[in-house]
């Protein structure tokens, strides 16, 4: 219920004087990805109002796994239920318009701290990061693929078939009993030598790229190894995505570490005694940045 609340602020606009704007009131335009009930419409704007600082490798990700569409289905259910308390008169209520007006204070300081993150977020930043993770990221990786059986005569005859002209991802999904990579032709991706068993590792990192090797007997049975290519390190922009996140993160604990090194509180009456716990903010509650009242 919370995602919901903070979507209709999210989504909520202006269209006329202030005093008279609906809370959560929006203009929608751009594609039509969903409706409900034939009535309640969701578009590529409203999804993209919810995702705006989200990477383009994360939604590529969530369409992949199918989140995507849950995203996209539960913006339309918030849809329906906000049109429901409209029709109730809840934005009517003064305890609910106060409580509307706080999401609201708390949505504009959650974008000012994401604004002043995302300006950190530079190249020359990503660079950086990437250049500290060298031995994490500037490891010799090799990609191949490879086709798996359990009897040593029918890898021959697979090899057979390669040397004749057949085309190995056609065989690997044929015949390989590795269901993990049958349904990519036999594809192991990028590996380093020492995420793999040291027989199939030993071809695809010494071996004529582009010529099938095999059959390599294993614990597993019998491989036909073709690699593929091999790289010194792994490029910058294959984890970019995953060192952006990481920038994220450490640059909003120290925005809002400046923010907190210039207040200066003080308590009034016992409910703002000084505990520990942690609120949403990450920090302290007793230090938590205060509401205007």
């Amino acid at each position: 219920m919370r995602f919901l609340v903070l979507m209709a602020v999210v989504l909520g606009g202006c269209n006329g004087a202030p005093k008279e704007r609906t809370p959560g009131e929006f203009k929608a335009t751009g594609e039509k990805l969903l409706t409900v009930n034939g009535d309640a419409v969701v578009t590529s704007d409203m999804v993209d109002a919810v995702t705006r600082f989200t990477s383009e490798a994360e939604l590529a990700e969530h369409k992949k796994t199918g989140r995507y569409v849950t995203m996209v289905e539960q913006i339309g259910l918030g849809e329906v239920l906000y049109r429901e308390a409209l029709a109730a008169k809840l934005d009517k209520d003064p305890e609910i318009l106060k409580a509307l007006a706080m999401k609201e204070r708390e949505t504009l300081a959650q974008e000012l701290l994401a604004k002043r993150v995302e300006e950190r977020i530079t190249d020359e930043a990503i660079q950086r990061l990437y250049d500290e993770r060298g031995v994490q990221y500037k490891r010799p990786q090799a990609r191949a693929r490879h086709i798996l059986v359990t009897e040593e005569a029918l890898a021959n005859e697979i090899m057979e078939k390669l040397g004749k002209g057949e085309d190995f991802a056609t065989l690997a999904k044929e015949f390989t009993i590795d269901a993990r990579t049958r349904g990519e032709g036999g594809n192991l991706g990028w590996f380093q030598r020492d995420k793999l068993i040291e027989e199939v590792a030993a071809v695809a990192f010494d071996a004529e790229i582009g010529k099938p090797q095999g059959p390599v007997q294993t614990r597993f049975g019998y491989h036909i190894i073709e690699p593929l290519e091999r790289r010194d390190a792994i490029p910058l922009e294959e984890v970019r995505s995953e060192l952006e996140n990481e920038l994220r993160q450490k640059e909003f604990a120290a925005v809002i570490e400046e923010v907190k090194a210039g207040l200066k509180y003080e308590r009034f009456g016992e409910a703002l005694e000084v505990h520990n716990a942690t609120d949403a903010w990450g920090v302290t509650g007793s230090d938590a940045p205060p509401g205007d009242h």
